[in-house]
């Protein structure tokens, strides 16, 4: 009889230990963010205005655009701007691929998504992109494959903390990861990091803080 409780504790021990590890698994991958390798394929040139060539020096894009974003320079998605309007501060918008093919064309007011602090020299995320519906934002991956519906006023990157967005909702700011899940909820009337970061420890030290 003995044996045979000892038998049916280990199993319950067996248990909880297999949940507690697929537990923080899944919180981890969460939170933490594996900086991608990026190997350049795709170059801009130009003066006042811009186009793209690739690494073999063929041109892909003319050079007649105001600003063109390349999120990431390892893929062939190019966010093409010329045409300022002053009356709305905004540019005519649209992306292309390395065949000169217009993509992402059922989303509106494609961008790509600011970085203040590069490590390689690129200035946005590689991951993700937003775009624009009734007024609002989304996510869209570098497939065009949508993320997250239009819910945010606002959606920009979290200073010295890679892989985390600041985005605000009904006037409030919380924080979301590049797959669109809620890290901080919506209710803050300010959040900002305290820019701890170097190359050493990236954005592992930073913190957050949150005003109400």
């Amino acid at each position: 009889m003995k044996k045979k409780f000892g038998v049916i504790v280990i199993i319950i021990l067996l248990i909880i230990a297999i949940y507690i590890f697929f537990s923080s698994i899944a919180n981890k991958s969460k939170y933490e963010f594996v900086e991608e390798n990026i190997n350049k394929n795709f170059f801009l040139m130009g003066n006042e205005k811009y186009g793209v060539i690739n690494k073999q020096g063929e041109v892909v894009i003319q050079n007649k655009y105001d600003i063109i974003q390349i999120p990431n320079p390892e893929k062939p998605v190019f966010i093409c701007m010329k045409n300022y309007k002053a009356e709305t501060g905004e540019y005519d918008t649209n992306v292309y691929n390395e065949k000169g093919e217009e993509i992402f064309t059922n989303f509106y007011k494609v961008e790509a998504i600011y970085i203040n602090e590069p490590t390689d020299g690129n200035f946005y995320q590689k991951n993700v992109l937003k775009y624009k519906e009734n007024g609002k934002y989304g996510l869209i991956n570098l497939e065009g494959k949508k993320i997250t519906k239009a819910l945010y006023e606002d959606i920009e990157s979290l200073e010295y903390k890679q892989g985390m967005l600041l985005v605000k909702r009904n006037g409030k700011f919380g924080i979301i990861n590049l797959k669109g899940q809620k890290i901080i909820d919506f209710k803050y009337d300010k959040i900002e990091s305290d820019c701890f970061f170097s190359e050493e420890t990236g954005s592992n030290k930073t913190r957050i803080y949150c005003f109400e």
